[in-house]
């Protein structure tokens, strides 16, 4: 792409690139969206607008940690919890919880915690049933008015809530028997 010219998104037009830089407009759940620009002499940011017509600003960087890995596949034989995340103005989150081996009568929970940003103490937006079996499981939270998210076989658990800015996931284990899995994470603007 030029330098300083965006590229045609579905709605609308992109900004034009005033940082003069080379850096490509963020792809976004298939939007292209402005180039990187300077906001009041802060950190350079996405200029974003979201499916309501809202403006928003994403920090540079965003777009490389839209999706990734909480817990990396691993025998674990106790409760686990994720690094605290940091949502940079996503709505939401997908979890996906893909168990791969039961090596006895292992039961997992998995939870979505808020942190508390005064008290550093957690609170437990969804909780899942409890996972005997292997497979994927996936968990949304995403704010929609009703009781979910989208069809409900499209998702084993879901509630409307919005993700706050400081996150994270705790598997729990209710005995000590070994279970492999891994979880993964994939915001939703």
């Amino acid at each position: 792409m030029p330098k300083g010219i965006g590229a045609p998104r579905r709605q609308g037009a992109v900004s034009a690139c005033t940082s003069g830089s080379d850096i490509a407009p963020l792809l976004v759940g298939g939007y292209y969206e402005s180039s990187p620009t300077a906001v009041n002499n802060l950190d350079v940011v996405w200029l974003h607008t979201d499916s309501y017509g809202n403006l928003m600003t994403v920090p540079l960087g965003y777009d490389d940690s839209m999706e990734g890995t909480l817990l990396a596949a691993c025998a674990r034989t106790a409760t686990c919890a994720s690094d605290d995340q940091t949502n940079y103005n996503a709505r939401g989150v997908t979890v996906w919880l893909d168990v791969e081996s039961n090596s006895g009568s292992e039961t997992l929970t998995l939870q979505i915690q808020s942190k508390n940003p005064v008290t550093a103490s957690y609170t437990t937006l969804l909780e899942s049933a409890s996972i005997t079996a292997t497979g994927d499981t996936v968990y949304v939270v995403y704010p929609i008015g009703g009781s979910g998210v989208g069809a409900v076989e499209d998702y084993t658990e879901s509630v409307s809530l919005p993700l706050p800015r400081t996150w994270r996931v705790n598997v729990v284990a209710d005995s000590g028997s070994s279970m492999t899995y891994s979880v993964g994470y994939s915001y939703t603007l």
